[in-house]
Formats: structure tokens, C-alpha cells, sequence
């Protein structure tokens, strides 16, 4: 019990070394584009999402976790609600599929404006609107605070230098394409090389807003420079209202906080809780090597009905009461036949010989002679000390050859 007691001290004080080395180690900074809105990663967005209440003063702003199409159904089920909205997207790509794509424009059509600032725009509504987004290698700066770094900038020549939003070289590469067929496209930003980033779309009372680059709207690029006033500016095409911000295509759908899920969602304590499950585990496994008794030996029980006939059967031949055992044999044996093959048994019928020589498998002959014998047996009233051994060899032959 003592030697327990170590060994159960020893794994407690080593999972709690752990836990304290854990906690106390520098937390890794995740550069992983999630832009969700409550990561405080560099390239999350939760700052540019806790502006939202400034630009859109007096508004409800609401993040979504359900797709597009879901939404629109939601708010066309609404009939009380006349209020126009923004929706806005952002993501490293976007590849929304048809129903996605429809229940985007129908929403813009009906006077909503949708943001959409994405590396990749592509999919069926990338297609439908005529605006894709292509990378093109930037000339590389040393560093994105320098007056040679790459910057993006409005259209209108009159904020062109008020609102220049500088990044680190290479990172805004993506600009947007658009199809020479297609109408009411506005560029509204572009830059260095000349090429769009920004620009809208108009759909019947509303538009849709594409931005190729996301990474503008992020915690580490809000900051530096002017690139807050880059921001507002972006935002302030939209019009003072309600503002839906979409979480689904970065997270899916939002699930309960349980304690569990909060644990795996944290590395430090995902690690500690996976560690405890593995010393809980092999001490289990060692502890029930170590204690595991012995498995006693229980035997099968005993077929004690064989033995009542036995005995019985001593009795009436050591009595030399023939008869009586030989006509308990018959009753025992016509039982056994009707139950085995499930056929009625009568000594004198065809039906029945036939019956149990084609279920049993003997030969006519053999099951003609087992009737015959049985006959005898019923109809005699005395029977000798031959005829019960002739009838018990009778009985044996047929059962020797009878399928089991």
C-alpha cells in the first residue's frame, strides 16, 4: 500500500511539473490567416471588428455562423424587417457555390450592400459577376513602414495620399480582374503597379464590394501608419447600418463551449489533458498487471439427466425387469424420433418409416427393421433378456448410421 502511495505521488508531481512548465513557457505567436473575429493573432481581425461599432455608429453589429443562402432564407422569412444591411465577408479565399452565390446577389439586389475582401475570388459568383482576382509578384521593399514600401490607394486622386495603406512586400500581390463585358464595375482602389484591388459591383438597388486584399483588415495591419484611416475609408462606402459579419466560412457553424471543448481548443492545456490521459492509462495498465488475480476454474455442469438413466436403467436389469425397461427404451425412442425429425411416429404406417429414413439418412431397410422391433416391444407383453439386447442392437445400428 505504501509502494502505491510513491508511485501515485511520483506520476501527480511530474503531470503538475508539466502543467507548470506549460504555463509558463512564452505563448508562440500563430501567424495562420483566420481572420475570426475574436483571435488575437496577428492575422485575425478581432480589432477591425471591435471598430465596427465606430463606423457604423448606433448599429447592431452581429456576427453570422451560418452560410449565405441560410441567411437570405432568414431574413425573406422576415417580413416586418424593411431595414437595409451590410454583409461582409473576409477570408483568404472565396469560393461560394451556386445557392450561396444567388442568395448573395438576390440579397445585394434588393438594396443590401455585401463586402467581400478575399486573395481569391472565385467560384460561381466570381463567374456571374465577372470579377476574378490574379497575383502578380510586388517589387520587394525592406520593410512596409519604408517610403519605398508597396501601398494600396484610392481611386480618387483627391485621397490618393491621405489614404495610402502600406503592407510588407509581397503580402497584396492579388489584384482583381474584370471581364471586358461586364457593366456598372467601378474601381475604387488600386495599387503601386496601377492594378485594381477594390472595386464595386452594382445590382439592381445594391452593390457588391470585392477587395483582393484581406490581410488590410487584420489585427497587425490596423495599426501601422495610416492604415487605419485605409480601413475606415474602405468601410465608409457602406452605408450607416446594420452590419452581419460572417464567421461561418472560417469557423462553420457555432457549437456549445463546453468545458472539454475549451480545454482542446487551448494548446497548452490540450497537451497537459492528452499527457494525464496517457499516465492514467499505463498506470491502469501496470497497476492491473500487478494486481490481477487468479481466474479460477469453473466446470462445465454435469449432464446429471444421464446419470438418472443410468441408474434406472441398473435397477430394472439388475431386478431383471425386462419388460419394463425395455417398454420405457420405446416411449423414450418414439419421443427422441417425433422431437429430432419432427414427423409423427406410427409403427404401422409406410408414411412414417418413409418420413424418418429420408429425414434421419438410413437406408429403408435399416429404418424398416428399428419399426419392426419397436412393434414388438409395444405389442409383447413379456419380453426376454435377447429380445432386449436384440431391440438395444436395433436401436444402435440405426443411430450409428443416422445424420446428426
Amino acid at each position: 500500500m505504501k509502494q502505491d502511495r510513491v508511485y501515485i505521488a511520483l506520476v501527480v508531481g511530474l503531470f503538475l511539473l508539466l502543467v507548470v512548465g506549460l504555463i509558463l513557457q512564452p505563448e508562440k505567436i500563430s501567424w495562420n490567416h483566420t481572420y475570426t473575429k475574436s483571435d488575437k493573432t496577428p492575422f485575425a481581425s478581432r480589432a477591425v471588428y471591435e471598430l465596427m461599432p465606430d463606423l457604423f455608429p448606433g448599429q447592431p453589429i452581429e456576427a453570422l455562423y451560418i452560410p449565405p443562402a441560410e441567411f437570405a432564407e432568414k431574413v425573406n422569412a422576415d417580413s416586418t424587417n424593411k431595414k437595409h444591411f451590410n454583409y461582409i465577408f473576409i477570408g483568404d479565399y472565396t469560393s461560394f457555390g451556386p445557392y450561396d452565390s444567388r442568395a448573395i446577389a438576390a440579397l445585394a439586389a434588393k438594396g443590401n450592400h455585401i463586402f467581400i475582401a478575399a486573395e481569391n475570388i472565385d467560384g460561381f459568383l466570381a463567374d456571374s459577376m465577372g470579377v476574378h482576382t490574379q497575383y502578380q509578384p510586388m517589387e520587394i521593399g525592406q520593410d512596409f513602414s519604408q517610403p519605398d514600401s508597396v501601398k494600396l490607394n484610392f481611386h480618387d486622386t483627391a485621397l490618393y495620399s491621405k489614404r495610402s495603406f502600406s503592407m510588407r512586400p509581397g503580402e497584396n500581390g492579388s489584384y482583381i480582374s474584370i471581364s471586358d463585358s461586364v457593366e456598372d464595375v467601378s474601381v475604387l482602389g488600386r495599387n503601386t503597379k496601377g492594378n485594381p484591388v477594390f472595386v464595386e459591383k452594382k445590382i439592381g438597388d445594391g452593390y457588391i464590394y470585392f477587395h483582393s486584399v484581406p490581410l488590410a483588415f487584420t489585427n497587425y495591419y490596423l495599426l501601422p501608419g495610416n492604415n487605419s484611416g485605409y480601413i475606415s475609408r474602405c468601410f465608409s462606402y457602406l452605408p450607416v447600418a446594420p452590419v452581419f459579419w460572417d464567421e461561418f466560412y472560417k469557423v462553420g457553424r457555432k457549437e456549445s463551449q463546453s468545458e472539454l471543448r475549451v480545454i482542446l481548443k487551448t494548446p497548452a492545456l490540450k497537451t497537459a489533458y492528452i499527457i494525464a490521459i496517457i499516465l492514467i492509462a499505463l498506470y491502469m495498465l501496470f497497476q492491473s498487471k500487478r494486481r490481477q488475480r487468479i481466474i479460477p476454474v469453473i466446470l462445465p455442469f454435469e449432464n446429471s439427466t444421464l446419470k438418472f438413466v443410468e441408474t434406472v436403467s441398473r435397477l430394472y436389469y439388475n431386478k431383471g425387469d425386462h419388460t419394463s425397461l425395455a417398454k420405457k427404451k420405446l416411449v423414450y425412442l418414439l419421443e427422441k424420433l417425433r422431437i429430432k425429425y419432427q414427423v409423427p411416429v406410427e409403427l404401422k404406417q409406410e408414411d412414417s418409416i418413409l418420413a424418418i429414413s429420408a429425414r434421419s439418412g438410413v437406408d429403408e431397410e435399416t429404418t424398416r427393421r428399428l419399426f419392426v422391433a419397436m412393434h414388438h416391444i409395444q405389442v409383447t407383453s413379456s419380453i426376454s433378456e435377447k429380445e432386449l439386447i436384440a431391440f438395444n442392437r436395433t436401436v444402435e445400428e440405426f443411430w450409428k448410421k443416422a445424420k446428426h
